[in-house]
C-alpha cells in the first residue's frame, strides 16, 4: 500500500519484491492491491523489478514501436502486455507457425 503522500511503504514494497520473485505477473501483483499498472511498472521498473507470467520469465526486448503496438492490441483485448505477449508466442508455437512467421534467410535477429 502507498502512505498519505503515494508513495509506497516499506512493507508494500517487500511485497511487490517477492511477487516478482516468485514470477507472477502483473495482474496477480495487481489484485493484490496496487493502485494503478502504470504506478506498478514505474515501482517495477525504479526497483530493478521482473514480473513473469506466473512462472518461468523469458526477457524480451522491443523496440518502442513495436511495444506501442503491442500495447495498443492488448488494449483492444482488454489485457495486459504482458498476457497478450504469452498469448501470440503459445498460440504460435503450439501452431507450429515459427515457419510460417520468420524468414530464417534474414540474419538480422531481431
Amino acid at each position: 500500500m502507498a502512505n498519505a503522500n503515494g508513495r509506497w511503504t516499506p512493507e508494500r514494497a517487500a511485497r511487490i519484491g517477492f511477487l516478482a520473485g516468485r514470477g507472477v505477473g502483473f495482474e496477480a501483483a495487481m489484485a493484490d492491491g496496487a493502485k494503478s499498472e502504470r504506478a506498478l511498472r514505474c515501482a517495477a521498473s525504479r526497483w530493478g523489478l521482473s514480473f513473469g507470467l506466473g512462472g518461468g520469465q523469458i526477457a524480451v526486448q522491443l523496440t518502442a514501436e513495436d511495444r506501442d503496438l503491442l500495447t495498443f492490441a492488448a488494449g483492444e483485448r482488454g489485457v495486459s502486455s504482458d498476457v497478450l505477449m504469452a498469448k501470440i508466442v503459445r498460440a504460435g508455437l503450439r501452431e507450429r507457425l515459427t515457419n510460417a512467421v520468420l524468414d530464417d534467410q534474414d540474419s538480422g535477429g531481431s
